[in-house]
């Protein structure tokens, strides 16, 4: 039987197409997932913040692997798992959970405006030790984890040569200019 996430309406299909990178870069992405699966993104990856369900996923290598020849031919790549996110069982670490990872990626988002890129949190700052003291890892600046839906992300992966090398990829908005 496959775990199946239970957070309120989410909109947007679970499309695990992409490229995957030699160097992998984690993401928060806001999906449903459209079919059942055991692979240990359905299992592993999945948590909840705002009412809304979010995959902490990697991408590794390109966005497709193709063959050459008279009938060339792309196999389509997936979001990967995250090394070690089974671990994020609240066991080790002191307790963190994959959940506070979420949690935290998407408060830093929400404190800067619903973008990423939200600063890091300054604990000399008294309001922010406040939120570190309350909330811990889960305060906003503390996880610099990028958010974005399954689109951007895509895209980001298809066009790496233009959005590889931003500091957010594979969640840079595709409006964004990114110099050569």
């Amino acid at each position: 039987m496959v775990l199946r996430p239970k957070c309120p309406a989410t909109v947007e299909k679970f499309n695990a197409h992409g490229s995957c990178r030699a160097r992998s870069h984690s993401f928060l992405t806001l999906v449903f997932l459209a079919a059942p699966s055991i692979s240990p993104l359905s299992i592993w990856t999945w948590a909840c913040a705002g009412n809304k369900l979010y995959y902490l996923v990697v991408l590794k290598g390109t966005v497709a692997t193709c063959t050459t020849g008279r009938e060339g031919f792309c196999k389509h790549n997936y979001y990967s798992a995250p090394a070690g996110i089974d671990k994020l069982d609240g066991k080790l670490w002191g307790g963190v959970k994959l959940d506070d990872f979420v949690v935290g990626g998407v408060n830093g988002y929400h404190a800067n405006g619903d973008k990423n890129g939200c600063k890091l949190a300054d604990p000399n700052d008294s309001k922010t030790a406040s939120s570190l003291y309350d909330m811990g890892i889960r305060s906003p600046g503390v996880v610099g984890i990028p958010v974005c839906d399954t689109n951007t992300a895509l895209q980001n992966w298809i066009d790496e040569e233009r959005f590889g090398s931003h500091e957010n990829y594979p969640c840079v908005p595709l409006d964004v200019v990114v110099p050569p």
